[in-house]
């Protein structure tokens, strides 16, 4: 059996990954994720997005260690730098896409 890749190896050519882990019966999951999509294409246009639903893809959420929706993880150059998981805000994951997204692409 083949190991699942971890999702920031799906997208080789860009240097920052934001996942953004859910459920469909997640009411939060369906209200913050058209604000992080948002942000992104406003704010972070060289950021790559990846939805994933976790009862989809369950291997693809277990391998990055995702056990509660909704889960967003940040990958700068591969490796996870932040991650939020069910209680955030959209104000500190700004905060957190401005310190990475200026060093890997300013």
């Amino acid at each position: 059996m083949s190991e699942q890749p971890k999702l920031s190896e799906a997208f080789d050519d860009a240097a920052l990954v934001v996942g953004y882990f859910s459920a469909p019966d997640c009411g939060v999951c369906k209200t913050l994720r058209p604000k992080v999509e948002e942000l992104l294409a406003e704010n972070y246009p060289e950021a790559a997005f990846r939805y994933v639903n976790v009862e989809n893809e369950p291997t693809l959420a277990a391998t990055n260690n995702v056990f509660a929706v909704p889960t967003i993880i940040l990958f700068a150059e591969g490796k996870e730098t932040k991650r939020f998981a069910r209680h955030l805000s959209v104000g500190e994951l700004t905060e957190a896409l401005d310190r990475y997204y200026g060093m890997l692409y300013d």
